[in-house]
């Protein structure tokens, strides 16, 4: 009881929930190469080590004669409260934490994991919403869609790929809604594209031939299916048919008959009112190009009570389309490059974007010969329609004279995402044109401000890498590459006569390094929350965690670090990698890829904000030290517990 042992251990700071715990281990009289220790800790309190990965926190980790400096990382998902520690030194490493060992010593502990902050001193912290998979070896938290007062979202597991949840941001409040089940779909079934149908949640279910289209109140007994698309039917892509709401019905791409050249129609578009008791509700739309080719209908846009798409007629090439949901309002609104010719490659509309009371859209002009291999072709032209037949109209073309200019990320013959991104506040219009040549290309950003197009090269000569453009603050927030920083948040005011209007928020990862990166799993533009913007990062020193700014240099800042600690053996950060950032019912939701890939909330209106503390380890810190162990790698010594700060028993 006088805070002595024969360890030689000193905890060094408290061991809060979200933070690195540090301790110093003193080694005395260890063989000529020192020695090996294997260290756990029970993070959920469940009586058993090793039975979550992050639990073997130490792994046949080297300690030498004198003062050791260690550190345990204790992660979010851990249970605060009085729990065992455990070390166990030996000569070789690689132990078990229990079982015989050839030499060595063996210490427990018992300590309290403190319910601390992981986040800024006073501001709102992330708090995980629920276990999907207690006990499981994976889960994953995707498509946070919000319907009326709840988010719906979807799990996947080694158990099921079909679980619907719903939130509303508490825990108390995050319940799943169903098990999605059908006696036409397989085990490997999954669902995906869900999407709010005038406060209905509309979704897809699909199996390798089978698509079906359900819909849910929120309650497992509202949950049913509106409709089963049979046998043969698919979907182009993975968890998603392109469903897109007009009111409270939707529209979508699909391929049924598939097997049956008479039946196949190729991919074409379907119409549904969401009634699962009318037969005649759901339904193909036209067979825009007969056959089993298919019109692939693409880059779905509601506006005006509408549906407005690109597609292939098999005639004029992809142009612009529009739709009412029945086969006679299916018709092409304009025939924008296509010359009647089978080999018409036509206009490619792309990034349908709405604004006030006209949508944009981008268009790759092919060349008088369509050929994408020759300098003249490959143009990137804006253009702006009302809706109507005549309102399609010409706004600017990039890419007039060398170099070629391609809409988003595009290469000779394809077309990429530009990216369109409106701003309200303004009536500016940003998207992303990439200009390349035979040596090089770049994804620049551009801006059409009703009048003039703005065009920024931030990186001459190298690729600027824009990208995960979004309105913030009446700006436009993206990440970019100035050939200086490495890839980091900007804003631009659109305005590139303004020398101070486009500018780097902060450099987050000094250097040429990118502080901001292409590979991050379902990062897709910065949410808004509580007038911040949120975004994965990396410094350097924390690994891809969440941080959040609200425009200025000293106001971008770390979130949280939700993963804490280095990696044993190549010692880089580890990282939380959180992704499928959603804002939502004015919260942050998001899901991690580290560990169990359970949903998260950030609420900048939470009552009850825990505060970063300063470690105070006096007088109720632990100071556990004797340099004296004769027999270190002869026997084991006693066990201790230390049950409370400063109190020692063995």
């Amino acid at each position: 009881g006088d805070g002595a042992d024969e360890d030689g251990l000193v905890l060094a700071s408290p061991f809060r929930l979200g933070q690195l715990a540090t301790f110093e281990m003193t080694v005395t009289d260890a063989a000529d190469n020192g020695g090996f220790l294997d260290a756990w800790i029970d993070l959920d309190r469940d009586g058993v080590f090793e039975d979550l990965p992050s639990e073997h926190f130490l792994a046949s980790e080297p300690v030498f004669d004198g003062v050791n400096e260690l550190s345990v990382p204790l992660p979010l998902q851990a249970t605060a409260g009085p729990t065992a520690f455990r070390f166990r030194l030996s000569s070789t490493g690689g132990l078990a934490p229990t079982g015989a060992a050839a030499d060595g010593e063996v210490e427990d502990y018992l300590l309290t994991i403190e319910d601390g902050n992981y986040g800024n001193l006073g501001d709102p912290v992330p708090q995980p919403l629920v276990e999907l998979n207690p006990g499981g070896d994976w889960s994953w938290a995707s498509e946070f869609t919000e319907v009326g007062d709840v988010v719906f979202f979807v799990a996947d597991s080694e158990n099921s790929r079909t679980d619907l949840w719903k939130t509303d941001g508490t825990q108390a409040g995050t319940v799943k809604v169903t098990t999605v089940t059908h006696e036409s779909l397989g085990p490997y079934a999954y669902m995906g594209d869900l999407i709010n149908a005038d406060g209905v949640l509309a979704f897809g279910v699909f199996d390798d031939d089978h698509v079906q289209l359900w819909k849910s109140d929120g309650t497992s007994a509202g949950t049913q299916l509106v409709w089963d698309f049979g046998p043969g039917s698919s979907q182009p892509y993975s968890h998603g048919a392109y469903l897109t709401a007009v009111g409270g019905s939707v529209f979508g791409m699909l391929r049924t008959g598939t097997g049956d050249a008479e039946a196949d129609t190729g991919y074409e578009l379907f119409y549904s009112d969401l009634d699962e008791t009318n037969s005649l509700g759901t339904y193909l739309v036209k067979d825009i190009n007969p056959g089993p080719d298919g019109s692939y209908p693409g880059d779905l846009l509601a506006f005006d009570g509408k549906l407005y798409f690109a597609a292939n007629d098999g005639l004029h090439g992809r142009e612009l389309w529009v739709s009412d949901g029945t086969p006679e309002g299916t018709q092409m609104v304009a025939n924008i490059k296509g010359a009647g010719l089978e080999t018409d490659f036509g206009s490619y509309p792309t990034g349908l974007t709405a604004a006030d009371d006209v949508f944009y859209f981008g268009v790759l002009d092919p060349g008088p010969d369509n050929d994408f291999e020759t300098i003249e072709d490959n143009h990137a032209e804006l253009w702006q329609s009302d809706g109507t037949t005549t309102g399609v109209v010409y706004t600017f073309e990039a890419g007039t004279s060398p170099p070629r200019a391609y809409f988003g990320y595009g290469y000779y013959g394809y077309v990429g995402d530009p990216e369109l991104t409106y701003v309200p506040e303004t009536g500016k219009l940003f998207g992303v044109v990439e200009f390349a040549d035979d040596a090089e290309r770049s994804q620049d950003l551009v801006c059409w401000d009703g009048t003039n197009m703005h065009h920024w090269d931030l990186n001459p000569g190298g690729n600027d890498w824009v990208a995960n453009l979004s309105p913030a603050f009446g700006l436009l927030g993206f990440a970019a590459d100035d050939g200086t920083h490495g890839r980091e948040p900007w804003l631009s005011d659109g305005n590139s006569a303004n020398p101070d209007g486009t500018f780097m928020i902060k450099d987050i990862a000094p250097g040429e390094a990118w502080g901001v990166g292409l590979e991050e799993v379902g990062f897709d533009d910065f949410p808004v929350v509580g007038g911040y913007v949120y975004f994965p990062a990396n410094d350097g020193a924390h690994g891809i965690e969440l941080w959040r700014s609200n425009g200025s240099q000293s106001g971008t800042t770390l979130v949280a670090d939700l993963a804490i600690g280095k990696d044993n053996y190549y010692y880089y950060p580890y990282s939380s990698y959180p992704s499928q950032l959603t804002a939502a019912l004015g919260k942050l939701f998001f899901t991690t890829y580290y560990g169990e890939n359970d949903p998260w909330v950030l609420d900048p209106d939470a009552t009850e904000v825990k505060s970063l503390q300063e470690p105070d380890l006096t007088p109720n810190g632990i100071d556990i030290r004797l340099d004296s162990t004769e027999d270190r790698f002869g026997t084991l010594a006693d066990d201790f517990l230390c049950t409370e700060p400063g109190l020692l028993t063995n």
